[in-house]
């Protein structure tokens, strides 16, 4: 190699400080051939304001949508004015300004900033957003001026300091960024934006991988107190809200709850239920109100048909601003923004069913059903229950299994969705836990009580005959659920063992040390969900030779790597324990599922949870269809590339529950049958799922009970195909007797 001399290492460093120092403007820019440059970029160019404002000059919404024209363009800037702007987004080839704010820079600094990508697999992001253009604003910030593979976000703030000061944020969609060379008073500080590298035609685009890892690496600098948590305001709700009685004359639920909200609460109550405080009543008889966490001003106003008119952006209502084009919002609609994210429908059915609003509308309704087409004023007989079995094998019939959809308002809009589409509930409830269980990140887990930690990954077997079919609740599921998170896929058809793994691996090119790029099979997802449409062509696969499809159906669903390090990289699969979650969906009949019970010592059966197709309450008269599921999966956490266990909290009554049991059976007294050997864990995943669902960290008692339930009816239906097998197998004896002995004539006698 060539030696450096320390002369030649000099000259090198100064150039890299001349590489890094901004190009300074002159002092009167060509503004002209700035704007027009950047018009000629693709990017919507409009003026800015002269005062130090940093706005847009004039109404400007028009822009968000369209360009001026480039001759508009430069008779704006034909004078030479100081301050020039792009609208981002859509408009301006999706464009996208991510902005590191100067107290970040002066806290934190470019270097450490990206000596921290590391972590994050985002060193080359931060090249790639190097080479393109780079701007200093006059507060010393780094705006990063670049495009986007799809649709732009809205302006985001990605990480504050503890005092809510913005570190990390970006201009988006609708919003509007000062480029350089703007300068003169177009800053309070005089100072200008200045070009630290690139130029508008040097503008990058980045993928949705490297946004993703940028905006992961952002987040990681956010400061922000953890928000205090709500009131319960659904209980402190419910109680005041009380029990609807009224029946008569109600054609719409909806106008109902609108009704019964209004009888229960004022606009001020509700305002004061969530934190708010009444300032004073001004002139017009408006009530003035003073949102929380906020000292001194006002907020809001209690206009005179009782809708609150938010003033504040520091509001969970959209649009909120002072001038009189500000939408107003009825007691609903503020409910719905504290408790349901904004979502109307969701609130409204919330206290249709926790008041009996939604009970008395279905009879309501039945009622009228029955008085149009002339039927009995009753109510259709309930059809039977599944049978059980006794410990001595003689099929009994079993009570009604407990029905868990009032539980929850959760599990009501589940059962509503299902029967909208005229498919069981428990089919539907199975598939949306499935669907959780693998698009959840496997960072979230189950603590470790016995052993290690362990996945929340979910293997569902509905039973029912082959016209029953799972596909009709998996699309149900997909319906309330349609989003795939990133890292996750599915659904899959399950086929091998091999396949299965395969579906979390690709293969990508890497450059090794000497530079040399060769091909390697890599994990690149960590969440996937199969689907299965006949067990029987799992027991199929099973029973073949070499077949790896069983046992790596048990490593997956508790957690262990069940991968295979072949010789050659093409074929190497391999998956880290923590670093993948799977969810499983299959249809079984009769004959199949007695086949995979049968499989009781290789310990598959026990981990799959058993929900029928059926469903005794299914009616003509269909609840109309609920919208999706409000539900997000929780943030995966990443550290140095892989995947660090976010251990989910438990209540100490399942604690207890699982350690007494544990002590049992290591004393050897614990009385169970081979089909319950994890059937402990399998109740903890569910309610694990059950806890996630619902956006919460901690697996309550109530969690608990619940999937004891589901549980119930898992074994329910699991000793249903039992007790149908031992009935074929006595019927089939019954006929080889019969065969054997003969038909019977008449005279014939022993003697």
């Amino acid at each position: 190699p060539t030696r450096i001399t320390k002369e030649g290492k000099a000259q090198r460093g100064t150039a890299r400080q001349e590489r890094e120092q901004p190009v300074m403007p002159d002092a009167t820019p060509d503004m002209l051939a700035a704007a027009l440059s950047a018009y000629d970029a693709g990017i919507c160019v409009i003026r800015a304001h002269t005062d130090g404002s940093k706005r847009p000059v004039g109404e400007w919404a028009q822009w968000q949508e369209k360009r001026p024209s480039r001759d508009q363009v430069a008779a704006w800037f034909a004078n030479g004015h100081a301050a020039m702007g792009a609208v981002c987004g859509s408009v301006s080839g999706d464009l996208e300004m991510f902005e590191l704010e100067g107290r970040f820079m002066r806290r934190w600094g470019s270097k450490e900033f990206t000596e921290r990508a590391q972590q994050f697999g985002a060193e080359l992001t931060i090249q790639r957003l190097l080479s393109g253009l780079v701007v200093i604003s006059p507060s010393d910030g780094r705006h990063f001026i670049v495009r986007t593979e799809g649709p732009v976000d809205g302006n985001t703030k990605l990480a504050n300091d503890a005092e809510g000061n913005t570190l990390i944020e970006t201009r988006g969609e609708g919003g509007f960024v000062v480029l350089p060379p703007s300068h003169g008073t177009t800053h309070a500080t005089g100072k200008a934006w200045a070009t630290a590298r690139g130029d508008f035609a040097s503008i990058i685009t980045l993928t949705t991988d490297e946004r993703q890892r940028l905006f992961a690496l952002a987040r990681s600098y956010d400061e922000t107190p953890p928000p205090t948590p709500p009131k319960p305001v659904s209980v402190a709700q419910r109680a005041k809200l009380g029990r609807y009685s009224g029946t008569s004359g109600l054609t719409s639920w909806y106008d109902a709850v609108v009704d019964h909200l209004a009888d229960a609460w004022t606009m001020r109550s509700l305002l004061e239920h969530y934190g708010w405080t009444w300032c004073y009543t001004d002139k017009h008889g408006r009530d003035l109100m003073r949102r929380p966490g906020k000292d001194e001003g006002v907020s809001g106003s209690i206009n005179e048909a009782g809708r609150l008119h938010p003033f504040s952006s520091s509001t969970p209502f959209p649009g909120a601003r002072a001038d009189k084009g500000s939408p107003t919002y009825d007691l609903l609609d503020v409910l719905a923004a504290y408790e349901h994210s904004g979502v109307r429908d969701d609130a409204a059915r919330t206290i249709a069913d926790t008041t009996g609003i939604m009970q008395a509308w279905r009879r309501a309704e039945d009622a009228r059903m029955r008085q149009t087409f002339g039927l009995p004023d009753e109510e259709p007989p309930t059809r039977a229950a599944p049978p059980n079995v006794t410990a001595e094998g003689e099929v009994k019939q079993a009570p009604p299994t407990a029905d868990i959809w009032d539980e929850r308002p959760i599990l009501a809009h589940i059962r509503d969705a299902a029967r909208n589409r005229m498919v069981s509930p428990w089919a539907v409830l199975g598939c949306v836990l499935a669907r959780v269980a693998a698009f959840t990140p496997p960072s979230t887990c189950l603590p470790p009580l016995i052993g290690g930690t362990s996945p929340l990954s979910l293997f569902i077997a509905l039973h029912g005959s082959s016209g029953a079919g799972k596909s009709a609740p998996t699309q149900c599921a997909t319906d309330l659920l349609p989003d795939v998170p990133p890292g996750c896929i599915g659904p899959l058809g399950l086929g091998s063992g091999e396949g299965l793994v395969e579906a979390y691996m690709e293969l990508v090119e890497e450059t090794d040390g000497g530079g040399k790029t060769k091909k390697v099979k890599r994990q690149i997802k960590h969440g996937a969900l199969f689907t299965l449409d006949e067990g029987q062509a799992l027991t199929e696969m099973g029973s073949r030779k070499g077949s790896t499809i069983l046992p790596v159906l048990r490593t997956a669903w508790s957690g262990g790597d069940p991968g295979q390090a072949n010789a050659t990289v093409e074929t190497r699969r391999s998956l880290r324990p923590q670093s993948y979650a799977v969810g499983l969906v299959s249809l079984w009949q009769d004959k199949a599922a007695n086949l995979l019970l049968d499989d009781v010592d290789g310990g598959t059966p026990q981990r799959f949870v058993w929900l029928p197709t059926g469903d005794p309450g299914a009616s003509r008269n269909r609840p109309t269809w609920p919208g999706k599921l409000d539900w997000e999966p929780p943030p995966a956490i990443v550290m140095g590339g892989m995947m660090q266990a976010n251990v989910l909290g438990i209540d100490a009554v399942i604690e207890d529950d699982i350690l007494d049991a544990r002590v049992d059976a290591m004393h050897g007294t614990l009385a169970e049958g081979p089909l319950d050997a994890h059937r402990r864990l399998n109740k903890l995943k569910v309610a694990g799922v059950l806890c996630v669902l619902e956006g919460r960290t901690t697996v309550t008692a109530d969690d608990w009970h619940l999937a004891e339930r589901i549980l119930s009816l898992s074994d329910e239906v699991r000793e249903w195909i039992i007790a149908e097998a031992k009935r074929r197998n006595a019927d089939t004896m019954a006929a080889v007797v019969a065969a054997a002995v003969g038909p019977a004539h008449e005279g014939d006698s022993l003697a």
